[in-house]
């Protein structure tokens, strides 16, 4: 690991859950081609808030498709800003037929 990754588990796990962590994480094999491998595990580290079952969640988007997770890291949705397509519906008055 970099020492920017380190240095993001360092802020957002305590000792003991920063091996786990660290474990959890993708590896350069199990994310899409092209990767920027650690922009993308920096950005799963802080998107985790230093919960393992975040950092898991992450993870898994990550690997489906990397540009989501830095999207979110670096992009943070501000607050009042719709974060779902529910959160949308519900702002506009838009329900979906059931």
């Amino acid at each position: 690991m970099t020492e920017e990754v380190e240095q993001a588990l360092v802020a957002c796990f305590d000792s003991t859950g920063r091996n786990d962590a660290r474990s959890r994480l993708p590896g350069p094999d199990e994310l899409p081609v092209k990767a920027p491998y650690e922009r993308v595990l920096t950005a799963i580290i802080w998107l985790s808030q230093g919960s393992l079952e975040r950092l898991d969640h992450f993870s898994q988007v990550a690997r489906v498709d990397w540009r989501d997770v830095v999207h979110w890291s670096e992009d943070p949705v501000l607050p009042g800003e719709p974060r779902t397509l529910e959160d949308v519906q519900k702002r506009l008055g838009i329900f979906p037929s059931d």
